[in-house]
C-alpha cells in the first residue's frame, strides 16, 4: 500500500516562508529559483492581476534574493517596465552571477518579445533590462541553463519552431541563433521544453510533440558547444526518449540533467490515460550518451497513483547533479468534493537510478482538503536543497485557482521519508529497534543519526562494524534512527520509554 510521508524528517534550515508576504497585485505564480556560488539565492514570480482567462493573467516579473539561510538580502524588484510579463526562468552561473529570463508583452497577444537581466550574487544588477528576441513567441516555449564557465543557454519558440541561443554572461548573443527543430504537422501539440548543459558546453533539448491528438511522446535533440545538431537535422528530426507511447502510456513533462559530460538522463511523468489532467502513475527516467544514444533501459523511479499534474507549467521539476545525488520535486492529486486538489512532494535519489529517501512534504501547514499547493520548482548546492511553490492557504479559498502566495523551504540533504522507503537494492545494514535500544551491523564505518518525531536532529555519532546503542540521555518518546555508509542507508523507528 502507498503512503505519503506528510512530515519531512531531517535537516530543515529554514521551514515554511512567504518570499513576499505584501503581493501588489495579490496573485503570485509561475515561479522560479536559483542557488549562487555563495549560498545565496534567488527566486523570481509573476505578480499578476486575475482575469477570466485561467491560460492568462496580466502581471509583472519580480525577482528577490535571500541569504543561505532564508534572510532576504534585497527588496522585491520589478524587472518589466513598459509591458506585462510572464514566465520568469532564472539560471545561475558559477561566477556568482543570475540570469532571469522572461517574456514581454503587450495586453492583447499571448507572445511577445524575450527579455532578459543579469544580477550579481547579492542581487545587485550587473546589466540592463535587454531584449534577446523581438519576435512573437510562445510564453510556454522558453528555458534556460547556465554554461559551465560562464555564459547562457536559452530556448524559445517562434510560431511553430523552436530555437536554441547562446549568450555572454552580459547578454550578448554569441553566434547565431540554432534551429532545434521545426514543427511541420497539420494541427500539432506540443511543448514543455526542458534543456541542460553538459560541463563541456553541449545543449540537450527535450520537449513533448502530439502529431494527431491520439498520443504523447517526449523527443530531444543535442546541440554541440560549436551549435551544430548531433542528431541530423530534417524537418521531423528529432530522438524518441521511448518508443513506448501507445494510448494507455502517455508521457509528457520532461526534465534534462547531464550526470557527467558522457551521459545525461530524461525524466518524466508517465500518463495511464489519456483524459486531459487525469493522473499518471510515476516518474520515470531514462540514460543516453552525450551522441544521444541510449544507454539503459526505462527505469520506474517513483511509483505513485497520486502523482499529477495540474494546467501549470511545471509539475515536476529536477535540480543538477550534485555530488552524485540530485532532489526531485512534483504535484500530487486528489479527487475532492466537486473539483480536484493538490499537493507538492519530494524525495531525494541518486546517479545509480534509486531513490535514497522516502516521500516527504515540504510544505509545513497541515492543509485542508480546498488548498491547493502546485508549480514546484526547486534547485541545491553541495549543503543546502531550496524549495519553492505556490499555495493558496493564505487567501480564501473560493478564489481558487487565483491569489497564490510563493512559498519557501530551505533543508539540507539529511532527510528521511520514515514510513514510505523507497525500493533500494538489499541493504548491506542491519538495523533492528527495539524498546530502549538499537542494534545494528555495518561493513566499515557509518554514521548514526537519531531524529525526534517533529524532525530535529538530536544526535549523530560514528558506528563501525556490531554492536549496539543506548539511549541515556534522551527523555521518552519517538525517535527515528538513519544509518548511512558510503553505498547505503538503513531507517528504524525507536521508542524510548523511561
Amino acid at each position: 500500500m502507498f503512503t505519503l510521508v506528510l512530515l519531512l524528517f531531517g535537516g530543515v534550515i529554514t521551514d515554511d516562508f512567504l518570499v513576499e508576504p505584501d503581493s501588489v497585485k495579490g496573485h503570485q505564480i509561475s515561479s522560479s529559483v536559483a542557488i549562487l556560488p555563495n549560498g545565496n539565492f534567488a527566486v523570481a514570480w509573476k505578480d499578476s492581476i486575475p482575469t477570466d482567462n485561467k491560460w492568462f493573467s496580466y502581471g509583472d516579473v519580480y525577482i528577490r534574493f535571500f541569504d543561505k539561510n532564508g534572510e532576504a538580502i534585497t527588496a522585491s524588484r520589478r524587472l518589466n517596465y513598459d509591458s506585462v510579463a510572464s514566465r520568469p526562468l532564472l539560471a545561475a552561473d558559477e561566477n556568482g552571477r543570475v540570469l532571469c529570463l522572461w517574456c514581454a508583452s503587450n495586453e492583447n497577444t499571448f507572445g511577445g518579445s524575450l527579455a532578459a537581466q543579469v544580477f550579481d550574487s547579492i542581487g545587485q544588477p550587473v546589466t540592463e533590462r535587454t531584449l534577446i528576441v523581438r519576435d512573437s513567441i510562445g510564453t510556454e516555449y522558453t528555458e534556460c541553463a547556465a554554461i559551465p564557465g560562464g555564459g547562457y543557454w536559452i530556448v524559445f519558440s517562434i510560431g511553430e519552431t523552436l530555437w536554441g541561443q547562446r549568450l555572454d554572461s552580459m547578454c550578448n548573443p554569441v553566434r547565431e541563433r540554432v534551429k532545434v527543430w521545426n514543427c511541420t504537422a497539420e494541427h500539432p501539440v506540443w511543448g514543455n521544453v526542458s534543456t541542460g548543459v553538459s560541463p563541456d558546453g553541449a545543449a540537450v533539448v527535450a520537449w513533448f510533440y502530439n502529431p494527431s491528438y491520439s498520443y504523447w511522446f517526449n523527443c530531444f535533440q543535442i546541440v554541440d558547444s560549436s551549435n551544430n545538431l548531433v542528431i541530423p537535422s530534417g524537418p521531423d528530426t528529432f530522438r524518441l526518449v521511448s518508443e513506448d507511447h501507445v494510448l494507455n502510456k502517455l508521457h509528457r513533462q520532461t526534465r534534462i540533467r547531464w550526470l557527467d559530460e558522457d551521459r545525461f538522463a530524461v525524466f518524466w511523468l508517465k500518463y495511464p490515460r489519456i483524459e486531459v489532467n487525469s493522473m499518471i502513475n510515476g516518474i520515470q527516467v531514462k540514460l543516453f550518451d552525450s551522441m544521444g544514444d541510449s544507454i539503459s533501459e526505462v527505469h520506474t523511479l517513483l511509483d505513485d497513483p497520486h502523482a499529477a499534474t495540474t494546467y501549470k507549467h511545471d509539475p515536476l521539476v529536477v535540480t543538477p547533479v550534485i555530488g552524485g545525488r540530485y532532489a526531485v520535486a512534483y504535484e500530487r492529486g486528489f479527487d475532492g468534493p466537486g473539483f480536484r486538489y493538490y499537493r507538492i512532494a519530494g524525495f531525494l535519489a541518486d546517479t545509480s537510478l534509486q531513490r535514497t529517501t522516502g516521500i516527504f512534504r515540504f510544505a509545513s501547514s497541515e492543509p485542508h482538503y480546498e488548498q491547493q499547493e502546485t508549480s514546484p520548482c526547486v534547485d541545491a548546492d553541495s549543503e543546502r536543497v531550496v524549495w519553492v511553490w505556490e499555495d493558496n492557504s493564505r487567501i480564501r479559498i473560493d478564489t481558487f485557482p487565483y491569489y497564490t502566495d510563493i512559498h519557501c523551504t530551505i533543508t539540507d540533504w539529511d532527510m528521511v521519508g520514515v514510513d514510505d522507503q523507497p525500493t533500494l537494492l538489499p541493504s548491506t545494514i542491519e538495523l533492528n529497534a527495539a524498546l530502549n535500544q538499537l542494534a545494528y551491523e555495518v561493513q566499515g564505518e557509518a554514521m548514526l543519526t537519531v531524529y525526534s518525531s517533529d524532525g530535529r536532529r538530536v544526535l549523530s555519532e560514528s558506528i563501525t562494524g556490531k554492536g549496539e546503542w543506548l539511549p541515556q540521555a534522551l527523555p521518552s518518546g519517538v525517535y527515528f534512527a538513519r544509518i548511512v555508509a558510503e553505498t547505503d542507508n538503513a531507517v528504524s523507528k525507536l521508542v524510548i520509554l523511561r
